[in-house]
C-alpha cells in the first residue's frame, strides 16, 4: 500500500474543505485522515493499493472549496488501512 502526505496552502478552513476531501476518499476508497492545522493550513495521509487511484485522488483534491494557493506531498511511512477520518486541529 502506498501512502502520501499532503498540505493545502489557501483559504481551506471553514468552507467544508476536510468533509469534500473525506467524502472524496471515501468514494475513491482511499484509506487515511484529514486534518487542519493551526496556521490555518489543511493536511492529511492517504493511502491506496493502486497508486494510480492514490494520484488521482491527489489531484482532485486540489480543486476543491475554498481556494488552494499552494499543494505539495510526499512519500510517508504507512499508516492504518481503514475508513478516511476527519482528525482533530494540529
Amino acid at each position: 500500500m502506498e501512502w502520501k502526505e499532503a498540505r493545502l496552502v489557501g483559504h481551506v478552513q471553514g468552507v467544508g474543505y476536510r468533509a469534500f476531501v473525506q467524502r472524496l476518499a471515501r468514494e475513491m476508497g482511499i484509506s487515511g485522515e484529514v486534518w487542519n492545522t493551526r496556521a490555518g493550513d489543511v493536511e492529511l495521509l492517504a493511502g491506496h493499493h493502486d497508486p494510480v487511484i492514490l494520484r488521482t485522488f491527489l489531484e482532485m483534491i486540489q480543486n476543491g472549496p475554498g481556494r488552494v494557493t499552494s499543494f505539495s506531498h510526499t512519500s510517508a511511512a504507512p499508516g492504518e488501512p481503514g475508513e478516511f477520518v476527519i482528525g482533530s486541529t494540529r
